[in-house]
């Protein structure tokens, strides 16, 4: 079996860029919660501005289903706009508005998002030590 350093190298090159990015992701996920939270909700409250049961928007039934709730602000959303409320939020139970589930909800996922990206790339930088430390042992060898 052919050691090769070079091929090491370019491994811990690889991780090293990986690592970076997993971690920078990471980090930007916390720092700029609030503003994906944001964009998320503003991007829902177009989507419920331009639905049309005919057509059956999928991203409004969806986000109305997984996160319990119903139009951006209440049922009224809909009916204020002469539209039938959609079947994802006729249960009685769903009747808090979007805007106010999903930060909360969405929030706890960016936290475990970034929480496994950065545990990802502790696990890449032990990767990366090791790789080192081979490629040191295999000179040392020589």
């Amino acid at each position: 079996i052919r050691e090769s350093t070079c091929l090491l190298v370019m491994f811990f090159i690889c991780m090293l860029l990986l690592f970076l990015v997993l971690v920078a992701a990471g980090v930007a996920f916390l720092v700029f919660q609030d503003v994906l939270v944001n964009a998320a909700v503003e991007g829902f409250s177009k989507a419920v501005d331009s639905y049309d049961p005919d057509k059956n928007i999928g991203i409004v039934d969806s986000v109305q289903s997984v996160f319990k709730c119903c139009g951006v602000n209440s049922s009224a959303d809909y009916l204020t706009k002469g539209k039938a409320i959609p079947s994802s939020c006729e249960m009685a139970s769903y009747m808090t508005g979007c805007k106010a589930a999903v930060p909360d909800t969405l929030g706890d996922y960016i936290v475990v998002i970034a929480g496994v990206s950065i545990g990802a790339g502790a696990v890449m930088l032990l990767g990366m030590i090791f790789s080192m430390m081979l490629c040191c042992a295999i000179r040392n060898q020589d």
